[in-house]
């Protein structure tokens, strides 16, 4: 249920009632994508910085192998509704808790400017690099 309505609202309001009541954030849907990873597609950067609160797992792989960043990064390409979303701004939050970033992620990254985002970042912070 929390992965649903954060696929579709943006406002974090619901999610964290969920959460009130008992509904674990870390909880998968059918492709094994906890609600962060989802809010991380979808480009949710308030529900994400709310869902980072529960200290999940970053390196938690879904049902297609992706990690967190992963997840982000192909939403930055792929998510309908990318044009209205701030993915740039979850790549820095998760990257602040400390999320590794694979170099392939550097790589492939299809937005020239994250794409320079993710550089610099790795430059600045060698030890989140990973093969």
């Amino acid at each position: 249920m929390m992965c649903r309505i954060l696929a579709f609202d943006a406002s974090v309001s619901h999610a964290k009632l969920l959460a009130e009541i008992g509904v674990k954030p870390d909880w998968t849907d059918e492709m094994g994508m906890p609600a962060i990873h989802i809010a991380g597609w979808e480009g949710q950067a308030e529900a994400l910085r709310w869902l980072l609160e529960y200290r999940p797992d970053l390196r938690l792989k879904n049902k297609y192998g992706g990690d967190l960043m992963g997840t982000i990064l192909h939403g930055l390409e792929n998510c309908p509704s990318a044009n209205t979303r701030n993915h740039i701004e979850c790549v820095r939050l998760v990257l602040g808790a400390g999320s590794p970033l694979h170099r392939q992620d550097i790589k492939f990254c299809g937005v020239p400017a994250v794409q320079a985002f993710l550089e610099e970042w790795a430059e600045k912070h060698p030890e989140c690099l990973i093969d």
